[in-house]
């Protein structure tokens, strides 16, 4: 891909026609998608997730607030992974 990425920006030349005559070509576009594709790839890029609370934290014991952020893990785990093979989604 990155080579793409320097063939689109016109650093590598590319080869054109039957006689593979190499000409350098400026193509933004095609440099941008395969720079987010590399980037993709790579994982640079991860869907960010806002978590709000309604509750009021001092009516809960320390369990049932352990409890919760478990089962707020779990869920956050799963929307990750696709949830396990196993289907055990004990941490």
């Amino acid at each position: 891909m990155l080579e793409n990425a320097e063939k689109a920006l016109g650093r590598r030349p590319v080869k054109i026609g039957a006689d593979g005559e190499e000409v350098y070509v400026y193509r933004g576009d095609v440099a941008n998608r395969a720079i987010q594709l590399a980037g993709l790839e790579r994982g640079l890029f991860t869907e960010r997730k806002q978590i709000t609370h309604s509750a009021e934290f001092d009516r809960y014991s320390d369990a049932q607030l352990v409890e919760m952020l478990k089962q707020e893990a779990q869920m956050l785990l799963s929307d990750r992974s696709g949830g396990t093979e196993d289907g055990n989604d004990d941490l």
